[in-house]
């Protein structure tokens, strides 16, 4: 995911920083469940246990994985643009 670590070094996304799922009705993806998704970046550059959700590290593409068979949200696959930055509209991938 390279949008994290483009956008740490912009200022944007720094250790502590809470991401949270894109709303998207057609992946069931709607505001009210997006702060189950709510994560912390643990390591702006991303990758492997980059981020933090329920005490439990993770990549963002592995917690995609997770939220879709634990909560039922569909077809979140293109990491980048299924996160964004709590308050923002866009997508991390927008964002760059």
């Amino acid at each position: 995911m390279w949008s994290m670590p483009i956008l740490a070094g912009r200022g944007v996304i720094q250790v502590g920083t809470k991401i949270e799922l894109v709303p998207d009705p057609k992946r069931n993806v709607f505001n009210s469940v997006t702060k189950k998704s709510r994560a912390i970046v643990k390591k702006p550059s991303g990758g492997r246990d980059s981020i933090e959700w329920q005490n439990e590290s993770h990549s963002p593409s592995s917690l995609l994985n997770k939220l879709e068979r634990d909560l039922g949200f569909n077809g979140l696959y293109g990491v980048c643009r299924n996160w964004r930055i709590v308050g923002h509209q866009k997508s991390l991938r927008e964002e760059v």
